[in-house]
């Protein structure tokens, strides 16, 4: 994951104003901090009122999760967050 496409889908996901998640999303993926990366998600999606918004969101949790599986091949997974 290049640091380009990830703040082109933050900014995508998030808005170029948003100042409490996008941060936290951000430092998470930065630190490879897989739990902390979906509890922010978590909580973002839950703030969410509209289906175009939760589309935007699900589409950019599903290409960093994608990169990050492909990236931790050979690695034991993260533990989710409940």
């Amino acid at each position: 994951m290049d640091a380009y496409h990830i703040t082109q889908g933050l900014n995508r996901t998030f808005g170029m104003n948003e100042k409490i998640f996008k941060p936290k999303v951000r430092q998470a993926i930065n630190e490879k901090d897989f739990e902390s990366f979906q509890c922010w998600m978590d909580t973002f999606e839950s703030t969410l009122e509209f289906d175009s918004e939760i589309k935007k969101l699900n589409m950019f949790y599903t290409y960093i999760q994608k990169n990050r599986i492909e990236s931790l091949i050979g690695e034991p997974p993260l533990k989710l967050c409940v």
